[in-house]
């Protein structure tokens, strides 16, 4: 499930900020999860990248049942893992060759090198690892431009906004304009889903009175006063919607589902959505929307 998918991203990323590879691990083909072996997110400037393209390399490994990483211990565990790349991932990064890595002694990873191209296209790109049995751990490439990162205006254009209130499933909408250098809220040069949440608290409609953010997530928001915050396997989150041509029809951007809100990117005519809800609930977006 999806939805489950980010959770665990959510988890790893604050609890395993040391990369695999630094770590003293065993190795358990048996093991019944996927994880990272290394960072799960990768960032590359874009100004460094040169005329004949870059790569990087995304490690998959083992974890047990408290998704403590381990090693693959035989290289055919290492080749069952199998990858592919999210849909609405950015121009310019593509699959290469899919590897096993030898890490020590019968310590072995899969091995995934992504291509990124000349003329990549500032945003995020999401590699999904998954195996037979179950087992499955998303990592993300963000390619940014930090020399655009002081630009005055980082994007014009018109965003749809909507939002649920979770005490009535309210829908509250409006349209979000010019996102101000001033208003940007991390490290991309691109303008990110988190960028469009601070424009929407200046929005009326929208009735959001503030929000909590942490590692690019958001922890709470208020609606109409009121501060909801995640509970458990509840909380906040968004879906990013392309345009159906040039219809009101909006279909779902599917690496939305895996990425942070400090990650994802926005763009001209998208339609953003938040609500509150289960992890676990994979009917709380629809597949497409009327805006």
């Amino acid at each position: 499930m999806r939805n489950v998918k980010k959770l665990l991203s959510i988890l790893l990323m604050l609890t395993m900020l040391v990369s695999l590879f630094g770590l003293t691990a065993s190795a358990v083909d048996s093991d019944p999860y996927l994880t990272s072996g290394g960072d799960f997110t990768y960032v590359v400037d874009w100004a460094s990248i040169p005329e004949g393209g870059t790569t990087v390399p995304l490690y998959a490994v083992p974890a047990d049942s408290s998704f403590n990483p381990t090693y693959f211990d035989t290289i055919d565990g290492a080749e069952d893992v199998v990858w592919s790349r999210a849909a609405g991932s950015e121009y310019g990064t593509s699959m290469g060759a899919v590897t096993v890595a030898e890490i020590g002694d019968e310590e072995y990873a899969s091995c995934l090198t992504v291509n990124i191209s000349y003329d990549a296209i500032p945003g995020p790109s999401s590699f999904h690892a998954e195996r037979d049995g179950g087992g499955y751990v998303d990592i993300t490439v963000v390619v940014t431009n930090t020399a655009l990162n002081d630009w005055e205006y980082r994007y014009t254009g018109l965003v749809k906004c909507q939002i649920y209130d979770p005490s009535d499933d309210t829908l509250y909408a409006g349209n979000a304009l010019t996102i101000n250098a001033e208003n940007h809220t991390d490290g991309r040069s691109y303008v990110t889903v988190l960028d469009a949440l601070v424009e929407m608290e200046d929005i009326p409609a929208l009735m959001i009175g503030g929000f909590v953010e942490s590692y690019g997530y958001v922890s709470s928001i208020t609606v109409k006063g009121v501060p909801y915050a995640a509970s458990g396997m509840d909380g906040w989150q968004y879906r990013v919607y392309d345009r159906i041509g040039l219809t009101n029809q909006y279909e779902i951007v599917p690496v939305s589902e895996i990425l942070g809100a400090g990650d994802m990117d926005m763009r001209v005519f998208d339609l953003v959505q938040w609500r509150y809800g289960s992890y676990y609930d994979e009917n709380l977006f629809p597949e497409t929307v009327t805006a």
